[in-house]
């Protein structure tokens, strides 16, 4: 009973086997056809035969049967036809047509080849091209059923193979060959489940054969294509980093065809933000917060195979930069600025134009202070920009108005120097001991210029060892500063700091403080005061005068000069001179002292004089200049150190425009604006860009042609043709004006704070 119940289950078993392996034609090559006299038909009869009139036949469709090789002495066929209201005539193995219906059914076929045929008629009886179905029917031999294996295409390099028989007692044999490579295993004993490993890539075959004792089946074949290459992620581009941008886009490619991706998307601080999302080239990420970002796209080719994965990282950053702009010193042609950024990666570009708007032209500088040389007068803007690597940017400007110091005359005393502006105003700098800068008794010093009061009425002035004198445009005399002798002509002893009107005279021209004493001119007339040792007054006495006092009865004196212990002036062309003489300073052949004024020489057409420490230099109308008195440093310019007791000519130059006498050096300037210095120079008042040693003969003070005036001490200052003032020299106390207390030996511009 056993035995007939298994019978009956291995029999529904291989019906049903059979029809699923009818059904796997993907694989197989196929076995139906349809035919006509011109040609194939295709699936929709696109191909096939037209009627007399143009109307497309009717054609067969879905052909299906049983499979190629099959142990069934019975055959199903189903069918369709391309139009609607069809009819159909089938044949078997040329028997004849007749008319038959989708499911015919035929029984008890013979072994051996079959051919089955069907054509379809619409309703107006027009005959369609046949359609063929070719199968073998072998009752005796094995067959291989089921046969599956791997999918086609695959990347996978192992394939495995399941297969059965139709009969229960067979055995298998396999073999497995490559299109290019040929034969990979030769035809061998197999059983169900067959397995090759490490397949290169290529296109397969397999083939199983079923066998028994009586005979050998047809051969089962599988093919499939065996793709394992990665694809590989190309062209991965994304957004600059850093960027400003809150909006990314990316576009990459494939090095195969019909690749698919996956994205994740993390943020240094916000953390995966999503991960191995389906994406395609053209990703577009928006609303994108400041943080470091990374993108990696995975490429998947059709296959399922998996490539190295490809990241782009960038940093969205919209902040913008704060920049520092803080304003410096303003002097006349110069502007400093204090300038930064709020981070280390910021890009400083600075900008300067004129008038109030926001210049461009931004150039690159750095900080943290940036100075500005050779400005015009007028409204400046100066701008800083500072830009991230982002792009972001900042810009802040600041406007002022520049404006020049035009200055007209300047003289140094001791530790001091004071001048006067082409606007009248008077300004003074370095040493306060005694209020001689005239801004009054107890205030600091300053290296810089400060200006003496707020009025704009000073036309000459003159300094001395620690007070000064100058004369206002309306003719009236002032003084201030030390006073112990009186020589601030106002009657007492009294320091002043600051100007104090000397008397009530309104006709003074001329005003010349020595170190001691005071000299001055008013309507023709000479005057002198304060210290009269050494007969310096030219009264006749060495008495002090603490008020102007009338020197003599002339009254055609032109110009007056005090030195240290003696006086020169000029009347009429003619040269005087009087105080201490035993050096040689009065000029006049001798050594001993005039208590008068004493004329030098004969000549009449003295034009200037200046005198010095002990000594004395006069120019004359001829351009000649003179010189005589002390010489122990070479300050009479004469190439010796001998003292002279007359006017001995510097040279033999006729061009000297202007002489200056100091403590222990002259100047002068030559009608071509050269400017020459001679004598001592141990702290560089020569101006020759050295200190130390002496120089008898005159010196060409740098290679400029455009001084106007100087005057000096222990110091030396000139200003040139354009009103600018420079000074060199001793500067222990700022008297040069340059900001600081640091010698100069060379001319240095000053320069005059906004």
């Amino acid at each position: 009973m056993r035995s007939v119940i298994f019978l009956v289950l291995a029999f529904l078993l291989f019906t049903t086997l059979t029809a699923c392996y009818g059904q796997r034609q993907s694989n197989r090559p196929g076995s139906s056809s349809s035919q006509t006299e011109n040609g194939e038909n295709g699936e929709n009869g696109e191909n096939g035969e037209n009627g007399e009139n143009g109307e497309e036949l009717p054609t067969i469709i879905d052909l299906a049967g049983p499979p190629e090789f099959t142990d069934e002495v019975e055959a199903s066929f189903t069918f369709s036809c391309s139009q609607d209201d069809c009819t159909f005539q089938c044949d078997l193995n040329d028997t004849g047509f007749t008319t038959c219906e989708s499911g015919v059914t035929y029984f008890d076929l013979e072994e051996g080849e079959q051919v089955f045929q069907v054509r379809a008629l619409d309703a107006s009886g027009r005959q369609g091209p046949e359609a063929t179905w070719e199968w073998t029917v072998d009752t005796i031999s094995p067959l291989v059923l089921g046969l599956d294996g791997p999918a086609d295409p695959t990347n996978e390099t192992d394939a495995t193979f399941t297969f059965w028989c139709s009969l229960f007692t067979c055995q298998f044999r396999c073999e497995l060959t490559e299109a290019t490579a040929g034969v990979i295993s030769a035809t061998r004993p197999c059983d169900n489940g067959e397995t090759y490993s490490g397949l290169a890539d290529g296109q397969y075959t397999f083939r199983v054969y079923a066998v028994t004792p009586e005979a050998e089946g047809p051969a089962a074949s599988w093919t499939w294509t065996v793709d394992s290459a990665a694809p590989q992620l190309l062209e991965l581009t994304g957004p600059d980093s850093p960027t400003l941008e809150t909006t990314a886009t990316f576009s990459w490619s494939c090095d195969q065809t019909d690749c698919s991706y996956e994205c994740t998307l993390t943020g240094t601080n916000q953390g995966t933000l999503f991960a191995a999302d389906a994406c395609e080239s053209g990703l577009q990420l928006d609303g994108l917060a400041n943080d470091d970002y990374e993108l990696t796209v995975l490429p998947v080719n059709a296959l399922g195979t998996r490539g190295a994965a490809q990241s782009h990282g960038w940093t969205v950053d919209t902040t913008t930069p704060e920049v520092l702009l803080l304003p410096g010193e303003f002097i006349e042609d110069m502007a400093t600025f204090t300038i930064g950024c709020d981070t280390p990666d910021c890009d400083l570009e600075c900008a300067l134009g004129a008038g109030s708007s926001t210049p461009s032209g931004f150039v690159p500088c750095q900080g943290p202070t940036y100075e500005i040389q050779g400005l015009s007068s007028g409204t400046h803007t100066f701008a800083l920009r500072g830009t991230l690597p982002t792009g972001a940017t900042a810009v802040a400007t600041h406007t002022w108005e520049s404006s020049f110091m035009e200055w007209a005359t300047v003289d140094n005393g001791l530790g001091f120097s004071c001048a006067i502006g082409a606007d009248e105003t008077l300004w003074c700098w370095g040493s306060n001991t005694q209020g001689k800068l005239g801004i009054g008794q107890g205030a600091p010093g300053t290296s810089s210029p400060i200006q003496v009061g707020e009025a704009a009425v000073w036309s000459q002035l003159s300094l001395g060892n620690d007070y000064a004198c100058a004369i206002r445009t309306n003719g009236t005399l002032w003084c201030w500063g030390a006073n112990s002798y009186g020589y601030l002509g106002l009657g007492d002893t009294q320091t002043r700091g600051t100007p104090t009107q000397v008397g009530s005279s309104t006709s003074w021209t001329h005003v010349s403080a020595g170190y001691s004493h005071t000299c001055g001119i008013r309507s023709g007339e000479l005057y002198c005061w304060g210290y009269g040792l050494g007969w310096r007054l030219g009264t006749g006495n060495q008495t002090s005068q603490p008020s102007p006092t009338r020197v003599g009865t002339a009254s055609n004196w032109s110009y007056v000069s005090a030195g240290r212990n003696h006086t020169c002036g000029i009347r009429a062309g003619e040269l005087y001179c009087w105080g201490e003489g035993t050096l040689g300073q009065i000029g006049d052949g001798g050594e001993s002292s005039r208590t008068q004024p004493s004329r030098v020489g004969t000549a009449t057409d003295w034009t200037s004089v200046r005198s010095g420490n002990s000594f004395t230099c006069g120019r004359r109308s001829n351009g000649t200049l003179w010189c005589w008195g002390y010489n122990g440093d070479g300050s009479l310019g004469l190439g010796t150190v001998s003292n002279a007791s007359t006017p001995q000519q510097v040279g033999s130059l006729s061009s000297w425009a202007e002489v200056a006498t100091g403590n222990s050096h002259t100047c002068g300037r030559r009608d071509d604006g050269t400017l020459w210095c001679w004598g001592s120079n141990v702290t560089g008042h020569l101006g020759l860009g050295t200190a130390g040693g002496n120089h008898p003969t005159p010196q060409q003070v740098g290679t400029d042609t455009d001084w106007a005036t100087a005057g000096i001490d222990r110091s030396s200052c000139g200003i040139r043709d354009d009103g600018t003032l420079w000074c060199w020299g001793s500067n222990t106390s700022g008297q040069l004006g340059v900001g600081d207390t640091t010698r100069r030996t060379a001319p240095t511009r000053v320069l005059m704070a906004q």
